[in-house]
């Protein structure tokens, strides 16, 4: 592809030429996708095709079932998992476009310089590494590969500045030549009745022919201690592949030390290669308090033919899996391992009718090199299915807000879920289902729930959807009402308290609703406490600049929080003049996403003033921006959201011939403004345009 193609996605020229290859025997769809997995594969035999797709998938974030080799155009449009082959599509746009800006770079900034298949490899080796990053960025809002590609230029050329082709070749040559880990590691599993197994894992990416009888694989520790994979301790569980080389060695429990553990592959009488290094910690854990689950765990089918149900955990920071079982304790579901996940979600009912108990396991990493132990944390009887309402979703959590204009902050602590079906709709008339609802804490000194919230529902608000229900209790104000997605009528619960007079002590909470009838739903919440990631938010945290003549490029100072553990969310309101004086109100949003910069198309956001001028009949003096971070993804991940209110706009874009002034301590006035953005800075306004301050 060269700068004088057309690209069919945008209608405009490539900007960097690059080259697209595939598999031999694949070439019916050649694409960005292809090229990686073609030039990521250790050889093009179909063992080793599949295992490299099967890791650009994971770092894709799909499914087994979606097809890289297939048009992932087409497949949006006649295909199952459309929303999976759209991520593809946008991430092979941003594959494109970064794989061209690494091959000018190598070509000394020429666009159109020669790719040979040095450059080409090497290229490939470094976006193969940032797929991950990637597949984040091809799930922004509004997604724009050219706009993302330029507000990460600077970024992606210092991916390969200090590169020099001829040298990596050689060393990814080199390393392809021998098979590599993809997974292993040593752990300790520990089952529900405290009995201790020590395991060492490893898994290559190569077939029983392509490993062959000459290598051995060792582990051995500082100490000396060394164990080495016999062909007994081959495992076929989890295999990406037939046929693969994969080994597990059992051992008796607390036989491995606490020390780090090096993983080398020796072939024949030749030098070993080191496969990787994994710290061990031997596990000394407490025994989970089964008090927690004094009230049973709730179950309940939903009216959409899925199985809900909640159990408690001690620690959020630490991963869960929840299997459940039949009487006699074969699987029949088994959820996925996720950080601080409380909760069963299946949407396959008759699997899972047959249910009798619930086993959750825990561990303190996701996978066996990042985690020292996996335990069986508890096994219990579940109880037969409830048709009551139920809280699908609840939140324990620490708010901080910090208001740019005013520098003011407000810290306060808040409780907040939803109940379903809170009433029956009956003709005109809303039937009461929700009777009363109670928060508790799970005191570990007593081994027993206290109660922290509770009320008696008021019949009040079953007279219409949006009426709501206030009151006072513990320093916290209570808010609830009805509403009404479309489908369900729920109750919406929010109670917040400010943190100099309210409490909310770090552990497990037991959220409940108990219906007319006296039935009661359990679910279950952990708040872990302050967060020591997010990073310190002032006026200066916010940026905001014309990214270029359709883009604008908002972003927040991710400071400790650019390790990709922090969520962000960019939302826009307005200021303007009402009946009663200044009002404001919400104008849209973007989608919660990992990465602190957000690009907003100008003409969006110009559309949507002029929409909301025209509909209102106001004039807006002033856009905010919004912008939450918070700790987690899902809700029983979240125990801190912070929120930053930033002015962005002082007047409405490209009106022209207006006056514009910037308080009183510094009076700043801009005439004739075009296709610039004006924003705050410690007090002073600044105009940019395409990055140039005036």
């Amino acid at each position: 592809m060269t700068p004088d193609v057309t690209d069919k996605d945008t209608n405009d020229f490539v900007a960097n030429a690059y080259t697209l290859v595939s598999p031999p025997g694949y070439a019916q769809f050649i694409s960005p996708i292809t090229t990686l997995l073609a030039l990521s594969a250790q050889d093009y035999s179909t063992e080793s095709l599949a295992t490299s797709a099967s890791i650009l998938r994971t770092k894709l974030g799909v499914s087994d079932e979606v097809d890289l080799y297939s048009d992932f155009i087409a497949a949006q449009t006649n295909n199952g998992n459309s929303d999976s082959y759209k991520k593809v599509h946008n991430v092979a746009q941003l594959v494109a476009r970064k794989l061209g800006q690494h091959l000018t770079s190598f070509n000394n900034g020429d666009n159109e310089g020669e790719i040979d298949k040095t450059k080409l490899v090497v290229a490939v080796d470094s976006v193969s590494e940032s797929v991950s990053e990637l597949a984040e960025l091809g799930d922004l809002s509004g997604f724009n590969a050219d706009a993302i590609a330029q507000s990460k230029s600077a970024e992606w050329n210092d991916d390969v500045k200090d590169i020099v082709p001829s040298e990596k070749f050689a060393q990814i040559e080199n390393e392809r030549s021998l098979p590599t880990a993809l997974s292993g590691g040593v752990y300790q599993f520990i089952d529900v009745d405290g009995n201790k197994t020590d395991f060492i894992t490893v898994k290559l990416d190569v077939t029983d022919e392509g490993y062959g009888n000459n290598k051995t694989i060792a582990v051995i520790n500082t100490n000396g201690d060394t164990y080495t994979f016999e062909p007994t301790d081959r495992s076929d569980v989890d295999l990406d592949f037939d046929g693969q080389v994969a080994f597990v060695k059992t051992l008796a429990g607390d036989t491995l030390v606490s020390d780090t553990y090096t993983f080398s592959l020796t072939k024949g009488e030749s030098d070993s290669l080191e496969l990787f290094k994994d710290s061990y910690v031997q596990p000394t854990l407490e025994s989970y308090n089964n008090s927690l689950l004094s009230a049973g765990i709730s179950r309940v089918y939903t009216p959409f033919n899925e199985t809900f149900l909640s159990f408690p955990v001690e620690d959020d920071e630490l991963f869960y899996q929840a299997l459940l079982l039949d009487a006699d304790d074969n699987v029949i579901y088994e959820g996925r391992v996720e950080q601080g996940r409380s909760v069963v979600w299946n949407d396959k009912l008759v699997e899972v009718q047959t249910a009798a108990k619930l086993l959750v396991k825990a561990s303190d990493g996701s996978n066996h090199r990042d985690s020292h132990y996996t335990r069986e944390l508890f096994k219990t009887a579940l109880t037969e299915p409830e048709d009551t309402p139920f809280i699908d979703f609840a939140r324990t959590y620490f708010r901080n807000a910090y208001d740019v204009s005013s520098s003011k902050s407000k810290q306060r602590y808040v409780f907040q879920f939803n109940a379903e079906h809170a009433a029956e709709e009956n003709a005109s008339t809303l039937v009461k289902k929700v009777n009363a609802f109670k928060i508790e804490y799970f005191n570990p000194n007593t081994s027993s729930y206290v109660e922290v919230l509770s009320a008696n529902v008021q019949d009040s608000i079953f007279e219409e959807l949006g009426k709501s229900a206030e009151a006072e209790q513990n320093d916290y104000d209570l808010w609830y009402q009805l509403d009404n997605d479309g489908s369900v009528t729920y109750l919406d619960a929010f109670f917040q308290g400010d943190t100099s007079t309210a409490e909310m002590a770090v552990g497990t909470y037991r959220y409940s609703v108990t219906d007319t009838k006296g039935k009661t739903f359990y679910r279950y919440d952990y708040y872990g406490g302050l967060s020591a990631g997010f990073p310190e938010l002032v006026v200066s945290s916010f940026k905001a600049k014309e990214l270029n003549a359709d883009w604008y490029q908002l972003s927040i100072d991710s400071a400790e929080g650019g390790d990709g553990s922090l969520v962000y969310e960019f939302q826009f309101n307005v200021l303007y003049q009402g009946n009663d004086g200044e009002d404001h109100n919400y104008l849209f949003g973007l989608d919660r996403q990992r990465e602190p910069i957000a690009l907003v198309k100008k003409q969006t956001l110009e559309d949507a003033i002029a929409e909301f001028e025209e509909k209102r009949g106001v004039e807006v003096d002033e856009v905010l921006v919004d912008v939450s971070i918070f700790d987690g993804t899902k809700s029983y991940q979240m125990d801190n959201i912070f929120e930053h209110n930033v002015p962005l706009l002082q007047f409405i874009l490209n009106k022209l011939n207006q006056n514009i002034s910037f308080g009183p301590s510094n009076p700043c006035t801009f005439r004739n403004i075009t296709n610039g953005v004006l924003y705050m800075k410690y007090g002073i306004a600044q105009l940019e345009f395409a990055g140039e301050q005036f």
